[in-house]
């Protein structure tokens, strides 16, 4: 099937065009120009652009400025808006002033002076394993009681979450990764193609397109599927009406590797706050079904967020996206009645969640938890990411 040949072509050629974008500002910026002017008369000469290009790399500038970056980054975000002051409001009337928050980083000031909480985590973090096991233990633990160890090193007693995540996953996973990149995964959306839908006599077919690379190595009837090597293109969801109700048939994913295109079935579709599981092997990672909202024109199916099985067996896509209820975690303010989890213009919006947290009385709690320590100092390569 090459459905999706020319959205495939289309993107790798804007790598390719942003490649050399990147190269042409390198070579022909007025620093550069300058430099490579002053030392051969010639501003084009070959041999002292390639020496100029050469002498940016080796000496650290653009590792340099990439550390600037983010550096920078790590105190920009979406402002304090009336999402958050609604729900800092909600907090100061009904949550004790003792009370101590988590989350992840970006937002410790915003509940510090809006919502007069404490906060574990904040953009002057003190401790820099902070992140790290904020990001491991708890968005993307496996367990209610690998969140819990961490959050009661911290005295923490209310976890908060909000959409925002969904696109910071790939920053927080991959801080939270282990040597081997474990947990280092995204949530790209997927959009509803009208124009590809297809209809029989008793079904229609939806189509949702969009790219997501395999985010660890998979296997399917002995054909290898290499992470960062293979791609997700879209989706396939049969469905049919059953006196009014719309249900969800065996759905299936058109997957990229090696240069062809192979359909492989979907185990799962989270649909009208329901968990479907399929009867088929394939891929075990969860289609997310969510409104897609254009100026005031909705679609309560127009798009959709792949979950893959490394993001869907953590407590963010349980607590969070599958609104799963915990053992220890009670969700106590919820928004998403007027913030629902939606593609809205281009963007993934959604409901800003906050859960009370209990503990277990014999929970231990590892020793590494006080301590201001990496457990494995390769948790800070890069190398292997992809």
């Amino acid at each position: 099937m090459r459905l999706f040949d020319y959205s495939w072509k289309i993107k790798k050629d804007y790598y390719k065009i942003g490649v050399w974008i990147l190269l042409i500002l390198i070579l022909i910026n007025p620093i550069g120009m300058g430099f490579i002017k002053e030392k051969t008369g010639n501003p084009f000469d070959k041999n002292a652009i390639i020496e100029s290009v050469y002498s940016i790399f080796d000496k650290g500038v653009i590792w340099e400025h990439s550390q600037r970056t983010l550096n920078q980054g790590k105190y920009t975000g979406p402002s304090y808006n009336q999402q958050w002051q609604i729900a800092g409001n909600w907090v100061r009337e009904n949550i004790p002033k003792e009370a101590v928050f988590s989350h992840w980083w970006d937002y410790g000031y915003w509940v510090q002076t809006g919502f007069e909480r404490a906060t574990v985590t904040d953009g002057g973090n003190a401790k820099t394993s902070l992140n790290h096991f904020m990001g491991r233990s708890v968005l993307t633990g496996q367990s209610e009681i690998e969140a819990l160890e961490f959050l009661k090193a911290h005295e923490v007693t209310h976890f908060l979450a909000i959409s925002d995540e969904i696109g910071k996953y790939p920053a927080f996973s991959s801080i939270g990764s282990d040597g081997d990149w474990d947990r280092y995964s995204w949530m790209p959306p997927f959009v509803l193609n009208p124009e590809m839908t297809q209809e029989t006599r008793d079904s229609i077919v939806y189509t949702y397109t969009g790219v997501s690379p395999i985010d660890w190595d998979f296997t399917y009837k002995g054909e290898l599927y290499p992470k960062g090597g293979s791609a997700i293109l879209g989706f396939f969801v049969p469905t049919q009406d059953i006196n009014g109700t719309l249900v969800i048939q065996n759905p299936f994913a058109i997957v990229a590797n090696n240069g062809q295109q192979k359909q492989i079935p979907l185990e799962c579709v989270f649909f009208n706050g329901q968990e479907i599981k399929f009867n088929q092997v394939g891929l075990k990672g969860c289609l997310q079904v969510i409104p897609k909202i254009d100026g005031t024109q909705v679609n309560p199916i127009g798009a959709g967020i792949y979950v893959s099985e490394k993001v869907r067996r953590t407590n963010f896509a349980r607590l969070y996206l599958f609104n799963q209820a915990g053992s220890y975690f009670k969700l106590v303010y919820d928004d998403k009645e007027g913030m629902p989890l939606s593609l809205y213009n281009g963007r993934i919006i959604g409901p800003l969640k906050i859960w009370e947290v209990n503990y277990p009385n014999n929970l231990q709690v590892p020793e590494h938890y006080y301590e201001d320590v990496l457990p494995d100092s390769n948790v800070t390569n890069i190398e292997g990411r992809y």
